[in-house]
């Protein structure tokens, strides 16, 4: 009798756990098929940017850049799948861009800040910049004088070139007053003058947060300056290097 009420008692709750054991096997093993699938997918969307720049545009060049820029924006927004695989292939799609259309400037703008602080590649960003400077005047578009603000403060705040990124600041300050941006004049104005102090790396990595703060164009790269930046204030009262 005791064994057939413990039978009606204990079967349910064995029962139970069962279930409970498979629905997170389950869940685990969905977690795992996800994150390969978000590898494969990237492998995949990797493999079509470097056959695109292979094959013959026929005069649509910009209308590929566009369609390139645009699967970026969904990659880049993709929060689970960074999550999970980074944003490896950035500078694919960068080097695409730049490829086929050499004067995108709006692309740039959003590609330099994800390539240099998502990727972590700003030596590339940097040589992006450069090829893309080549082929942009400021009478091309009236944000280009960002592209070399943008730039210069990859220089500073990454690859810790000062005299590079002075020049790219020259620049920029040079640009911006062919297009009448009295802004962007003054903040680059104010950095040249910073960097003529010959500041330490610390301080030169606030200022560069700092333009990159003031600059960004998305929540996201604000954001991730704000915390770089009360790092780097804490530091300024501690030991950390």
């Amino acid at each position: 009798m005791r064994f057939k009420l413990f039978l009606s008692f204990s079967l349910p709750v064995f029962l139970f756990s069962g279930i409970i054991f498979l629905q997170k096997q389950y869940l685990k093993y969905q977690q795992i098929a996800e994150i390969v699938n978000y590898n494969s997918e990237q492998e995949t969307t990797k493999s079509d940017l470097a056959f695109q720049q292979k094959m013959p545009s026929l005069g649509f060049d910009n209308i590929f850049a566009d369609w390139t820029f645009l699967n970026f924006i969904q990659y880049f927004g993709d929060e689970q799948a960074r999550i999970e695989t980074g944003y490896p292939i950035t500078p694919n799609y960068f080097e695409a861009i730049v490829q086929k259309d050499p004067r995108f400037v709006q692309a740039f703008l959003s590609l330099s800040s994800a390539n240099s602080i998502y990727a972590g590649l700003p030596k590339r960003t940097v040589a992006f910049l450069n090829e893309a400077l080549t082929h942009i005047t400021p009478e091309t578009h009236p944000l280009a004088h960002y592209l070399w603000l943008y730039k210069g403060v990859d220089e500073m705040l990454f690859l810790g070139d000062l005299k590079a990124a002075k020049q790219s600041f020259l620049m920029a300050e040079k640009w911006a007053k062919q297009a009448k941006e009295e802004v962007t004049v003054k903040r680059t104005q104010e950095m040249i003058r910073f960097l003529d102090t010959n500041p330490d790396t610390k301080q030169a990595k606030i200022g560069g947060w700092v333009m990159v703060l003031n600059n960004a164009k998305d929540r996201k790269t604000q954001q991730y300056a704000v915390n770089q930046l009360r790092k780097l204030v804490v530091c300024q009262f501690s030991i950390c290097g």
